[in-house]
């Protein structure tokens, strides 16, 4: 996961340390997190802020880069286990 962060003055800039002061939020490395967290808004509102086109396509092309640096495509598996099923094959 990549922080986010917007300081008190407003910038909004990726903080590879994670530990800028300010408001954060998290995206994970894939290129597709990064289009669709700047595409429906969730950075604006997670970061209670509205960035200007250059913070988005500063934070768009970073997005792209991490595809460059081959972060794939992320994938989930997630195994369910209900009540008394524990031990199951």
């Amino acid at each position: 996961m990549v922080r986010v962060v917007r300081s008190a003055d407003g910038l909004v800039e990726v903080d590879p340390t994670g530990k800028k002061s300010g408001r954060g939020a998290y995206v994970c490395r894939v290129a597709d997190c990064w289009k669709l967290a700047l595409r429906k808004g969730a950075l604006n509102r997670a970061l209670k802020t509205e960035m200007s086109a250059a913070e988005r396509e500063r934070l768009g092309a970073f997005g792209a880069a991490q595809a460059a640096n081959g972060s794939q495509v992320a994938t989930r598996n997630v195994t369910t286990v209900g009540p008394g099923e524990e031990g199951r094959p």
